[in-house]
């Protein structure tokens, strides 16, 4: 068994601790003011129109969804050009 093979030990506390406060940082880092953030905002609110745990947890799903609804309009529209 090699060494990338072995089983990877669980992360010791202190590790845990500096990852969650890496995150928080870049967290309270971000600019919300900013113009790009307001228009992801303003797109994201058309997804999530009640704050309840299942349009959280289908949050990425809806948007997959969209996103998969999009692709497939682009695909007919280049195919009505072929005919």
């Amino acid at each position: 068994m090699s060494a990338s093979d072995a089983p990877q030990a669980a992360p010791q506390p202190q590790a845990a601790s500096s990852q969650l406060t890496k995150k928080l940082q870049k967290a309270l880092t971000l600019r919300i003011d900013s113009q790009a953030s307001r228009d992801a905002l303003k797109c994201l609110s058309g997804f999530f129109t009640e704050n309840t745990v299942h349009t959280r947890r289908n949050l990425r799903s809806s948007i997959e969804g969209e996103s998969l609804l999009l692709h497939k309009e682009f695909v007919n529209s280049f195919g009505a050009l072929e005919r």
